[in-house]
Order: C-alpha cells, then sequence, then structure tokens
C-alpha cells in the first residue's frame, strides 16, 4: 500500500455531503477516491478492498455491527485505516472510536481544516484523535 498517494472511500449517507466530501478530497491531487458508499456495511462487498488504503466514515453510517465490519475489512486488507467524521467532540466516543479500530476522528464543523493533516498523520502511522488525553 502507498501512503504517498493513498486510495480512499468514503461512506457517507448524505448524496450532498458525500459529493462535498469527494470534491473536497481530489481538489488535493495526493488523493484518490476510488469509491463512495451510502452504507458502511457494504464496504466488506467491495471488490477493490485489497487496493484500499483509508475509509472516511460518516459515524452516522454506524452501527452495532460495525466494529465486526471493521474486524472483517483488517482481515482482507490489515493496512486499511479508518478515519470517523462525528459530530461529536466528547472524549467517550473518542474512546469507542479508538476501540472500533478507528486511526482517527474529526469533526463535521472542523473537516474542511483538519481533514487533510488528519488524513497525512493516519497515513504516515500515527493517530489523529482531538483531545485524546
Amino acid at each position: 500500500m502507498s501512503t504517498q498517494n493513498p486510495n480512499i472511500v468514503i461512506v457517507n449517507s448524505s448524496i450532498t455531503l458525500k459529493d462535498a466530501l469527494i470534491d473536497f478530497m481530489q481538489s488535493n491531487s495526493d488523493y484518490e477516491v476510488i469509491v463512495s458508499l451510502s452504507e458502511f456495511k457494504e464496504l466488506v462487498d467491495l471488490p477493490l478492498l485489497n487496493e484500499v488504503d483509508l475509509v472516511l466514515v460518516d459515524t452516522i453510517t454506524l452501527d452495532e455491527r460495525s466494529n465486526e465490519i471493521i474486524v472483517k475489512v483488517k482481515q482482507i486488507n490489515p493496512g486499511c485505516k479508518f478515519i470517523a467524521i462525528s459530530m461529536f467532540d466528547d472524549k467517550v466516543y473518542l474512546k469507542d472510536f479508538l476501540k472500533m479500530g478507528f486511526s482517527g476522528v474529526v469533526s463535521k464543523n472542523k473537516v474542511t481544516e483538519e481533514l487533510i493533516g488528519m488524513v497525512s498523520r493516519v497515513m504516515n502511522g500515527l493517530d489523529a484523535f482531538p483531545n485524546k488525553n
């Protein structure tokens, strides 16, 4: 897997937000959005799953089975990383994202300011959780 030009999957149930996120990520030529999905559970059946470096997930698409999905994805593609896009900055939720296997989380309110930096950190093997301590 290349950290130079990571292949990204975007999971967001809102077409408007998904399109805006795709445009935002692709405005930076270092990133390639290879597919967008409406539901997180669709990720497991993605034919290109071995080529995915990073999944940007709107937390509204997550449910009680999301942890299982992340485990399955990592069995197929151990290097795949996950960043949650959330409305919440609460430390309780951050701990949940960590437990589930996310490498970072960005607030929807700060996505345009922080997402590119967080993607870069995560692709370089670091985590990207605000207020983690």
